[in-house]
């Protein structure tokens, strides 16, 4: 039995008409009374009986073709979850982000990758640039999002946005005055450290007056927040905080202190996950 079997007998149900059946079939009618005798055979009992005005369907030929309709939608509904197998991803997503973004951009990500992508794992490293750089150059991670550049870097790089530097304080401050003011400062990627240490040393001739010192940006913020000190932060991690005043950092040609971040790849090694989720991100 096979679907044109099924499609038979629901043509059989509705006219009750080799002719007719014939047609709608582009067959023989010899070749639709060969079938249906075969049918019989696998069945072990008889559809039809032939009549000096036609057929008629027998008692079991009643019960046969009133199946026909569910067996032949349930031949759709195979066809339609086989074609989905073709195209659905699977496999692992090997992705390295640094501390930043992984906390501020990549869950809300990875939920709408994971909503569109359910049979993909997820094998996420987040580190220093220094940790994701090492990660990637050695084939640990497909793809490295960074704060930072890879200069001999001959793969794909795309930007994926570009982020300010601030001061933030929870009371208005003039940004001549810093030097004299409590920083509250926390560890944090190298090259962010050197860009706030250039522009430091640009605008002061004397070094920040650091009064606390913690591991993790979001002790930072806190402490802002009950008004220990300024910090100079990335503005995507001030974004829900209301009652902080934002101060762009302002280079010598007044233009802001910017952060890019990049995803890096190599285009011809990257597997189907990886694929779909940069496609997301770029799209």
């Amino acid at each position: 039995m096979d679907e044109r079997d099924w499609l038979i007998l629901k043509y059989l149900k509705e006219y009750q008409n080799i002719t007719q059946i014939a047609s709608l079939l582009y067959i023989s009618q010899p070749s639709v009374t060969k079938r249906l005798k075969k049918i019989e055979k696998f069945f072990g009992a008889s559809i039809i009986e032939k009549k000096s005005n036609g057929i008629i369907l027998t008692d079991f030929g009643r019960y046969i073709v009133s199946c026909a309709g569910t067996m032949l939608e349930e031949y759709e509904l195979v066809r339609r979850e086989l074609a989905e197998l073709k195209v659905r991803v699977s496999g692992t997503l090997r992705l390295g982000t640094t501390n930043l973004y992984a906390k501020y951009c990549l869950p809300t990500i990875l939920k709408i990758y994971k909503e569109k992508y359910p049979d993909v794992s997820l094998d996420i490293v987040t580190d220093w640039n220094k940790e994701i750089k090492k990660a990637f150059i050695h084939n640990k991670i497909e793809l490295a999002i960074m704060e930072a550049e890879l200069p001999d870097w001959k793969g794909e790089k795309e930007l994926l946005f570009t982020d300010r530097l601030c001061i933030a304080s929870r009371e208005r401050i003039d940004a001549a005055d810093l030097p004299k003011l409590p920083q509250i400062h926390y560890r944090m990627d190298k090259e962010m450290e050197e860009l706030i240490a250039g522009w430091w040393d640009a605008n002061y001739g004397q070094k920040a007056a650091i009064s606390v010192e913690v591991d993790d940006i979001d002790s930072c913020k806190e402490m802002v927040v009950q008004g220990l000190g300024y910090a100079i932060l990335p503005k995507l991690a001030l974004s829900s905080h209301e009652h902080i005043f934002l101060d762009d950092i302002l280079l010598d040609d007044k233009k802001p202190c910017e952060i890019h971040t990049w995803i890096y790849f190599e285009k011809s090694s990257l597997n189907a996950p990886s694929g779909e989720f940069i496609g997301m991100l770029l799209n």
